[in-house]
């Protein structure tokens, strides 16, 4: 029996040039044009992946991804989100702050489409490589969290180094 595949998109014409990819490619395919649509779909069929542009009309797919990975039916599922052309890294960060498991660019090349959405598949179905990469997913916020950390420290280090400067001044 073929894997289901949730592909969300409210780009009709891109949307169907997509399904046919997967479709060609063996999957099965369900198909949502916005994001209430897809997380209602996602919770009745539970897919074994779904593939989420990150601009998406009704709720943007950072938030449908949020929402998925909050519910625990659907939590496990993976998701791969797709940013539009010409937007070199829009959403990267923010696609796997939200959960997402990978993160494509359109146009996107149906090799490695496929690939992708067969690795993830295969991730989610292997246990050991499913916790692993729920402890990912949970790091991931952090890393902007991090980031912001470092920062602040760095700032910090630069205001006391010009204080100790100001205090050997005066001894």
């Amino acid at each position: 029996m073929p894997h289901t595949i949730l592909s969300v998109d409210g780009d009709a014409a891109l949307r169907f040039a997509r399904n046919q990819i997967l479709h060609n490619a063996g999957f099965e395919v369900v198909e949502a044009g916005n994001g209430p649509d897809s997380l209602n779909l996602a919770f009745r069929n539970q897919p074994a992946l779904i593939v989420l542009p990150i601009e998406l009309p009704g709720m943007d797919g950072l938030e449908v991804c949020r929402r998925l990975k909050a519910d625990p039916r659907t939590a496990p599922i993976p998701v791969l989100h797709i940013a539009r052309a010409g937007q070199p890294y829009r959403g990267y960060p923010e696609s796997l702050e939200s959960g997402a498991n990978a993160w494509l660019q359109e146009p996107l090349d149906p090799p490695v489409l496929i690939a992708v959405a067969a690795a993830l598949i295969r991730t989610r179905s292997t246990p050991a490589n499913s916790s692993a990469l729920r402890e990912f997913q949970m790091d991931a916020p952090t890393l902007t969290e991090r980031k912001r950390a470092d920062e602040e420290r760095r700032r910090l280090a630069g205001e006391l180094a010009d204080r100790v400067g100001e205090l050997q001044a005066i001894l």
